[in-house]
């Protein structure tokens, strides 16, 4: 037997942000729910990870925030960018890989440098 969980979390669980509180406390329990299942499912060779996306680009984000402030949020973060899905993905993709069989309980955050700097 083996396989593997990947959990979809947000930089946010890690950082905090104001008016998040419930959205926050749902990824938070994700990286708990990670770290615990990476433990109790290892006997089974089942590897459990997580991804925590920074900002993502997407028509839903624009559209809701509008495109300036978007603009003025992605020129804080170091990468003066979001992340694009694909990048993601490929994350996903890497830790869902055979490359990726002894790597268990760890959160991969892609926020292109943003948690260093506090955003």
């Amino acid at each position: 037997k083996a396989g593997k969980i990947l959990n979809v979390s947000s930089m946010w669980s890690m950082t905090g942000n104001p008016y998040g509180a419930t959205y926050i406390a749902a990824k938070s329990a994700l990286l708990g729910l990670t770290k615990a299942w990476a433990l109790e499912l290892a006997p089974w060779n089942i590897c459990v990870n997580a991804v925590a996306p920074g900002s993502v680009h997407s028509q839903m984000v624009i559209e809701r925030d509008g495109l300036e402030a978007c603009q003025k949020r992605w020129n804080l973060i170091p990468l003066k960018r979001p992340a694009q899905p694909e990048e993601v993905s490929l994350a996903v993709a890497f830790l869902c890989s055979p490359e990726a069989d002894f790597i268990t309980g760890q959160v991969l955050s892609q926020n292109g440098g943003a948690a260093i700097v506090g955003i």
